[in-house]
């Protein structure tokens, strides 16, 4: 019977985008109570089917059946009356519509109402168990429909189809965004209630998100501002996902779905707003406010902390007992260099962000990695040691034995190569027609302005941070060596590209950098300072957060070439 029930649910969910599209160009009132009524008759069909499959008797489907006449002779009165007013009008014409808020506001519930009553119906067709009603338990079960494949999944595809069917009043990114919205609603990890897809739609939900959010930033920095109907959708979109995060982190600590359930319902009440107005309807374009990046960039870090939480939750699912040994460090300490490292680390994306969309907070400063003449090649020299520093101090011995320490080794690395890089770069340029100058100047042209590099580093990345070669770093010194080798290089490569690299791009791999920090950060909370003998307890929970990043390295040249092209073509 499964494949009966989604090909119902899929027809159902045609007809709905079908009336959303309807709904968008309506201007007079007949035509809204005539869409009133699909809606009305279609939320009532499955609003009786509730009444009847909750308890199956002759006097459930009488009800079910009394509910359905009531609500059609209800809906159906305006609309003669409607009728009768066109009739007697000298141009025989409806009336425009009166208030296109009220007819928005009746659309979208409606709409819900439609999924809400469908996605009950087919739980209980599906032998979803059933509570007595209380004041605690109802809530909690209908969270428990919200947060089901019965709901989600037909909201996803909702929210494409709606999309596709107004894209000749919708922007290309634009459908982009809802495309990227509705793969984040389908990777849902309550939707089954099973472990390995939690974990996997973990994963994949948190990556679609991270390039989303630097999608965002990318697109208002291409188009040197975003419409004031599209940034404030914007904005209630991030607000929205973190508290959507913030409700699966809550779910996967103590199995509470309330919080995830109401950000479900805000983020359609959102889309469907969008649709029937904000996003088909032109509005004036003004330049990117500090406020909008500021509120924005702190919302994608909330998401991401609750992000990096829940796959850690999801990941590792094991008692540490078996695998946990004594402490190697400080806890109090941990969590204040995790604070301090975090914090820095958002502080320099938030700070770039201003400077890209030209909102300096102080004149003096400036967004560039730049050094004074008279220090590139200390800073050069102090950044190449920084590589034996990390390896050979106790900080390499804490990161054997303690995975944040790891982590933090890895980014102490990193920064070193990126500070070789720009010094060497810089002071290439300052010797022009030097041997030094000329190597610089090969290199930006054969790796593209750097673009290689980024498409190089993603494909490293990824396969150092997949499950099995980060599980054998961790038994292999040699494999380890060179991983921090590749980070070294692809850091200095980053530092002699920063300068070359288009800004837009250099925005869109900046901020999702910066969003790793508070993704990590879990990690290190929840693992604490103690020394772990067998990697395979957090590796792979620890590699699926890593990767999530180096999805947002894959996809920003993707999005970059693709945003520029739209926007040159449609501007």
């Amino acid at each position: 019977m499964l494949p009966l029930y989604w090909g119902v649910t899929i027809a159902m969910v045609y007809i709905i985008a079908r009336v959303l599209k309807w709904c968008a160009s309506i201007s007079n009132q007949l035509d809204a109570l005539l869409a009133l009524f699909v809606l009305a008759m279609m939320a009532s069909m499955f609003g009786g089917a509730v009444v009847y499959f909750w308890s199956p008797s002759s006097t459930s489907l009488l009800i079910a059946l009394l509910i359905n006449t009531v609500v059609m002779i209800t809906v159906f009165l305006p609309i003669l009356s409607a009728l009768l007013k066109a009739a007697a009008s000298p141009e025989r014409t409806s009336a425009p519509l009166r208030s296109r808020a009220w007819f928005t506001g009746l659309v979208i519930s409606l709409t819900l109402l439609n999924e809400f009553f469908m996605g009950w119906t087919f739980n209980l067709l599906s032998g979803i168990p059933k509570p007595s009603f209380g004041l605690l338990s109802t809530p909690e079960y209908f969270s428990q429909i919200i947060s089901s494949y019965w709901f989600v999944f037909p909201m996803a595809l909702e929210m494409v189809l709606t999309s596709v069917m107004l894209r000749s009043r919708i922007r290309v990114d634009i459908i982009l965004l809802v495309g990227m919205q509705s793969a984040i609603m389908l990777f849902t990890p309550t939707a089954i209630p099973s472990h390995a897809w939690g974990f996997i739609s973990a994963f994949l939900g948190s990556a679609l998100m991270n390039v989303l959010f630097g999608w965002v930033y990318l697109d208002a920095y291409l188009r040197g501002g975003l419409e004031r109907g599209l940034e404030s959708y914007v904005l209630r979109l991030f607000l929205i996902y973190a508290l959507m995060m913030g409700g699966l982190y809550m779910w996967s600590s103590d199995g509470e779905l309330g919080v995830f359930a109401l950000s479900v319902v805000l983020e359609m009440v959102l889309y469907f707003d969008a649709v029937l107005g904000r996003m088909t309807s032109p509005s004036g374009k003004g330049s990117v406010r500090w406020r909008w990046v500021a509120a924005t960039f702190t919302a994608a870090s909330a998401s991401m902390i609750f992000m990096g939480g829940l796959i850690a939750r999801t990941g590792i699912t094991q008692s540490p007992s078996p695998f946990r040994g004594g402490l190697v460090f400080p806890q109090a300490g941990l969590d204040g260099i995790t604070l301090v490292v975090t914090l820095a680390i958002m502080g320099v994306g938030l700070l770039y962000s201003l400077f890209a969309f030209g909102l300096e907070p102080y004149s003096r400063l400036k967004a560039s990695l730049v050094f004074p003449k008279r220090l590139l090649l200390p800073a050069a020299i102090i950044g190449f040691a920084l590589l034996p520093a990390a390896d050979l101090t106790a900080l390499d011995q804490l990161g054997d034995a303690n995975p944040p320490f790891h982590m933090l080794e890895h980014l102490v690395i990193g920064i070193g190569g990126l500070i070789t890089g720009v010094s060497l770069s810089d002071m290439a340029n300052i010797r022009e027609g030097s041997p030094l100058h000329r190597l610089y100047v090969w290199y930006t042209e054969a790796s593209r302005g750097g673009l290689a590099i980024v498409v190089m580093g993603a494909i490293l990345l990824a396969l150092w941070f997949s499950p099995q070669l980060f599980t054998l770093i961790y038994y292999n010194e040699v494999l380890h060596g060179a991983m921090h080798i590749t980070i070294f290089l692809l850091g200095f490569l980053g530092g002699a590209s920063f300068k070359t690299l288009e800004r837009g791009l250099k925005l869109f791999l900046l901020v999702t950098f910066s969003w790793m920090a508070p993704m990590m950060a879990p990690f290190s909370f929840i693992l604490g300072a103690y020394a772990y003998g067998n990697p395979a307890y957090f590796v792979p929970a620890m590699s699926a957060a890593m990767e999530v990043w180096v999805a947002g390295i894959f996809a920003a040249p993707i999005l970059y070439v693709l945003l520029r092209n739209t926007v040159s073509r449609h501007g």
